[in-house]
């Protein structure tokens, strides 16, 4: 026989790469060329009913084989990972079907299988809490239908529409609950070996929040699939509020846990499904944002050797002639080799994707040539063998023919015929010999259509394994296109924005400059206004030490002229005494006659010298008043006391001086005829 266990455990959950399944054939081939002819028939049907995948699309898990490729590799090859389990998932139940209202469908029905079962056994089943209650209800509903087929088959009229064997398990949706149940535990285990822990052992760059919610979901899922009861902690919503799915929750029951177990294990596949794209993302991120960037130290950004500068205060001006340094060339610089980079980063994996796809295809077209040739080649086998069979066939019943002749000959003629039929005995001879030719040719041609036919199998598989390549790569492509024409889009924005930036770099260069040009003009316009301000401060000084000066000669001046004031109304108290004096004088003149005109003569005489003497000396100190004031006269600006004061002083003494005399100060005639009779002599 050959060897079953052998055959079955290199189709069983392969990585459906065409080097493993063609070395599992050849190995296989060695035994079937010395195998019969019933073997052969035996393993072209089995591998004839044999599936092309058994259990899932998602690939498997070799750590040997992850470790050895790049970064981009494993990222790629995780995001088919976690494309083909969704559409894993999103095929285990379909939820896109409006007809096909799962959950009310299995509410109704567990709840009239639960009612038989209570009519048979003369008691309550009770609240439905765990999926082995169910699995209970789906085995005594077997075993009834066994020991009755007539009300198996009224039940199956009543709830379902098709009464064929073959869709049984569809159109019962406790079956379908089971299986589902099943499937849901495959694909944990898919998730975990083959998701999980090639995210765990190269990803670990990515924070904990997501790694520890993939981990809490997914026992939250196992717990829900493996413990009895249900605990209703576990589930994720309400039964009113499911995410990503249309499947609606009958009202509350006494299954509604166990009606609840469905959207809410689509629900958790769907959340670690996106929780682990969302941790791809996120590492990939990092690695880019790592990858992307650059420190610039201030070392590197201005360039400070033999730089002119000008000091202005406290502060330090670059000069024009060195603005070439400035770090905007530098900005400029690493902004567009950034862009650059990351442009032809772009460009080299678009290229990448596009060769690959190439590749593919030339696999895929000559698998298909291949596939052509296998299929002409088989054709042409049983074509031939069925020729073989015909003219094998034909032999046979020749040899029928001629044995019943010969039999006949013995029993006629006995011996003697024998002798006369030796030439029929050859060509009986010839034809057996030729049978066992035709024979020996049929097998072989079995064993070489048998060959081609799993040739053809094999080539079958290679094909649909490039063609899910193939689509995987064109819709790599068409991503990579799409993203390189969003990145050249964002190039092109970003080269307008450079060329903004340095337009206003310029701009602010201009205008620095200009700014600088005025802080020169305005230094300069500052030293000579220092300049200015200190003549200014030593003329002030100058100024108000004259002022000094002068306020004292001004003192001196009032205490002169207060001294003459006071001098003047002595004189004129004299002046006074002397005309009343005078007075006394003319009427003692006028008692005594010429002894009063002589004493009035020389009182007139003494009076005129000395009110000459005391203009003289009055004249005198005026004029040197006048002298002093004219020489000295500068008064302070806000001095406004002294300066209307000096000059109401002046004018006041010049109209003292100036006023006219009044008939008491002036020389009276004697009132003697005499006297002035010898006046006019």
């Amino acid at each position: 026989m050959v060897n079953m266990n052998l055959v079955m455990s290199s189709s069983h959950r392969s990585s459906s790469t065409p080097s493993s399944s063609s070395a599992a054939s050849q190995s296989s081939f060695s035994d079937l060329l010395h195998s019969s002819t019933e073997e052969l028939e035996q393993y072209t049907n089995f591998l004839s009913l044999m599936p092309m995948r058994k259990d899932t699309k998602v690939q498997e898990y070799v750590p040997s084989e992850f470790q050895e490729l790049t970064r981009e590799e494993r990222e790629d090859w995780l995001e088919l990972q976690c494309v083909l389990f969704e559409e894993e998932t999103r095929s285990s139940l379909d939820t896109n079907n409006e007809n096909d209202n799962f959950i009310d469908d299995f509410g109704r029905y567990l709840k009239k299988v639960t009612r038989r079962w209570a009519s048979w056994n003369h008691r309550s089943f009770g609240s439905i809490s765990s999926i082995d209650q169910v699995k209970e209800l789906v085995d005594w509903e077997e075993q009834t239908q066994q020991k009755f087929p007539t009300t198996s088959q009224q039940q199956q009229s009543i709830t379902t529409n098709s009464t064929s064997d073959t869709s049984s398990n569809e159109n019962n949706p406790l079956k379908r609950f089971t299986q589902y149940c099943e499937r849901s535990k495959n694909l944990l285990h898919i998730f975990r070996i083959d998701i999980y822990r090639p995210l765990c052992d190269y990803f670990k760059d990515v924070e904990d929040e997501v790694p520890k919610s993939v981990e809490r979901i997914v026992q939250k899922w196992e717990a829900l699939l493996h413990f009895s009861p249900l605990n209703e902690k576990l589930f994720n919503t309400s039964r009113d509020k499911l995410v990503n799915t249309s499947l609606r929750v009958s009202r509350s029951t006494d299954a509604h846990l166990v009606e609840r177990l469905v959207p809410d294990l689509h629900q958790k596949k769907l959340e670690v499904l996106r929780l682990a794209n969302k941790w791809c993302l996120i590492s990939k991120a990092k690695v880019n944002q790592r990858r992307g960037t650059y420190t610039l130290s201030p070392k590197s950004l201005v360039d400070r050797e033999g730089k002119q500068t000008v000091e202005i205060g406290n502060q330090e001006f670059v000069n024009v002639t060195q603005r070439e340094t400035m770090p905007r060339k530098r900005i400029v610089a690493v902004s567009q080799e950034l862009v650059n980079q990351d442009y032809e980063h772009i460009q080299d994996e678009l290229y990448k994707s596009r060769t690959r796809y190439d590749e593919t295809s030339q696999e895929l077209r000559a698998a298909q040539e291949k596939c052509k040739y296998y299929e002409d080649e088989m054709t042409f086998c049983r074509t031939e063998c069925a020729n073989l069979r015909d003219q094998l066939q034909h032999t046979a019943e020749l040899r029928k023919a001629i044995e019943m002749k010969v039999n006949d000959s013995y029993s006629s003629n006995g011996t003697g015929f024998i002798e006369e039929n030796n030439n029929d005995r050859t060509t009986s001879q010839s034809v057996v010999y030729d049978t066992a030719l035709w024979e020996k040719e049929l097998e072989r041609i079995k064993n070489k259509y048998s060959r081609q036919k799993i040739k053809f199998m094999n080539a079958r598989k290679q094909i649909e394994a490039l063609n899910k390549q193939l689509e995987i790569s064109q819709t790599r492509c068409t991503q990579l296109h799409s993203k390189f024409e969003s990145d050249v889009y964002s190039c092109r924005a970003l080269e307008k924005q450079l060329e903004t930036a340095r337009k206003n770099i310029q701009t602010q260069g201009t205008m620095v400059d200009a700014l600088q040009h005025q802080c020169y003009t305005l230094k300069q316009e500052l030293d000579s206004s220092n300049v200015k301000k200190g003549e200014l401060y030593t003329q002030l000084n100058n100024t108000l030490q004259h002022c000094k000066n002068v306020e004292h000669d001004l003192k001196l001046t009032r205490l002169k002229f207060k001294e003459l004031t006071d001098e003047n109304g002595r004189r004129q108290s004299r002046e006074e005494e002397l005309e009343r004096e005078n007075v006394q004088l003319r009427k003692l003149i006028e008692q005594n006659g010429l002894r009063r005109r002589s004493a009035e003569a020389m009182n007139t005489v003494e009076y005129n010298a000395l009110r000459r003497r005391s203009m003289e000396t009055f004249h005198s100190e005026q004029n040197l008043l006048r002298r002093r004031s004219a020489e000295n006269y500068s008064l302070p600006p806000n001095d406004k006391q002294w300066k209307h004061q000096v000059p109401s002083l002046q004018s006041s003494t010049i109209k003292e001086l100036n006023r006219p005399k009044s008939p008491a100060n002036k020389p009276k005639d004697c009132m003697f005829p005499d006297i002035n009779a010898a006046r006019s002599f």
